[in-house]
């Protein structure tokens, strides 16, 4: 007789997904608008230094409304802040605050054309923060035990990777609309291509080890089944692994190719058409992550009971 599976999650939905996908890509962002400040070495850099910083703490200010949607209370976002030594939740609240913070400071520095030292040493404290960010919500997912599929240490490595693409993305496509409003061409736009085709090849390599190493547990291994090639294959597939790295790899291959040929305007609309499909596979993969997760059957006295759970709401 086969062993009973545990139900699927149904506590952290859409919210959450789409609260990681906002705070990770703005994270990422910042990164890459404090990479460009340190790569600085001509004026060119500076619109990505201001997008960048621009897009940051703004944005995962905004996404903290959804984390607060989820709990279903406001005062409960407050609350979950009393547990810092026991809380990836707790944790989770400082760290948020003091990037958003140290950001919004960063952000007035930068339109104020404040010195460089300045900007690069409130840039440092700012990339930590946004690096922990975006690691610390797989930590979170990981420390729920009861659910295998979050229990690795390739998580928060997934999430880091992908949220570092996203916001090269967000800053990429921005970039593109700004020259064309500018009329001029902004050379350290082949970097940004360049580094985020590395991300993505990485990101590829850390989903399929992900979700080959994480097998080893039955019901970890129900959850990739379904994501492979159960109800949520056609998610996984097209969803992420299409649109979320395939169309933007190669657009992005496309745009390095014709950056000295290509006007502005076709080369933004190359830019739309790679990265705004690669932003959307971003949250799908955070959506897949959640609407996967299988809690593990409680073993007692030698025998597997499935954990209960309520009818999933998301596919």
């Amino acid at each position: 007789m086969d062993q009973p599976i545990g139900e699927r999650q149904t506590i952290w939905g859409w919210q959450i997904a789409l609260y990681l996908f906002l705070a990770g890509g703005a994270c990422g962002a910042y990164v890459t608008g404090v990479a460009a400040e340190f790569a600085s070495r001509t004026t060119e850099w500076d619109p990505i230094v201001k997008i960048g910083v621009t897009i940051g703490a703004p944005l995962v200010a905004f996404s903290t409304i959804f984390l607060v949607l989820d709990l279903g209370r406001p005062f409960g976002f407050v609350r979950a802040a009393f547990h810092p030594r026991t809380s990836w939740i707790s944790r989770g609240v400082f760290i948020l605050t003091a990037f958003i913070v140290v950001g919004m400071i960063h952000l007035a520095l930068v339109w104020a054309e404040a010195s460089e030292n300045v900007l690069r040493g409130i840039g440092i404290a700012g990339g930590v923060l946004a690096v922990m960010t975006m690691v610390y919500t797989g930590l979170l997912l990981g420390a729920a035990r009861a659910i295998p599929f979050w229990s690795t240490p390739a998580l928060p490595l997934l999430f880091l990777t992908s949220a570092l693409s996203a916001g090269m993305m967000s800053v990429t496509l921005i970039l593109s609309i700004y020259m064309v409003l500018e009329d001029k061409v902004v050379a350290a736009e082949s970097h940004l291509l360049r580094a985020d085709i590395v991300l993505l090849v990485i990101e590829a390599f850390v989903v399929f080890s992900y979700l080959y190493l994480v097998r080893a547990n039955l019901a970890a291994k129900a959850s990739v089944d379904s994501l492979v090639r159960g109800d949520l294959s056609v998610y996984f597939w097209i969803g992420f692994i299409v649109l979320g790295l395939m169309i933007p790899l190669s657009m992005e291959l496309t745009l390095l190719e014709s950056l000295e040929d290509a006007g502005l305007e076709e080369r933004m609309g190359v830019a739309l058409l790679g990265l705004i499909p690669g932003l959307a596979g971003g949250y799908m993969l955070r959506h897949l992550v959640m609407s996967a997760a299988i809690k593990g059957p409680l073993v007692v006295v030698g025998r597997l009971v499935p954990l209960p759970g309520r009818p999933r709401l998301l596919p």
